[in-house]
């Protein structure tokens, strides 16, 4: 099972090297759609480590799901009106998760940075 995980992690860095020759094009293919589902691909490999009674991969995860809830839960925080805007930098690997509680929570408007980049 590690070796899968090994192989996805090389691969996303791979296309991560090669994503441009400026800070402003790493930022566009950083954050592409393509680029933030490969990188929440990696999470979904280490869900698989462990055995039927070490489930390693997913108590590391519910680690990392509870950062972003709590991520998600200091941004609703924030709001104080309907006609507030936030602007969030987080890092690339926080993007998937993040993005979907914000969506799926009815509270927010997504717009993505992709689109302004």
């Amino acid at each position: 099972m590690n070796h899968l995980l090994t192989e996805k992690i090389q691969s996303v860095q791979k296309a991560h090297a090669g994503s441009g020759t400026n800070l402003l094009d790493w930022y566009r293919h950083m954050n592409d759609a393509r680029s933030i589902q490969s990188d929440h691909e990696i999470y979904m490999h280490i869900a698989r480590i462990g055995d039927w009674e070490h489930y390693i991969g997913v108590d590391w995860l519910r680690w990392w799901y509870q950062r972003n809830l709590i991520i998600y839960a200091n941004l609703t925080k924030l709001i104080e009106s309907n006609e507030e805007r936030i602007f969030l930098v987080i890092g690339a690997a926080h993007l998937h998760t993040v993005q979907q509680f914000l969506r799926e929570s009815g509270l927010f408007e997504v717009e993505e940075a992709h689109s302004y980049l």
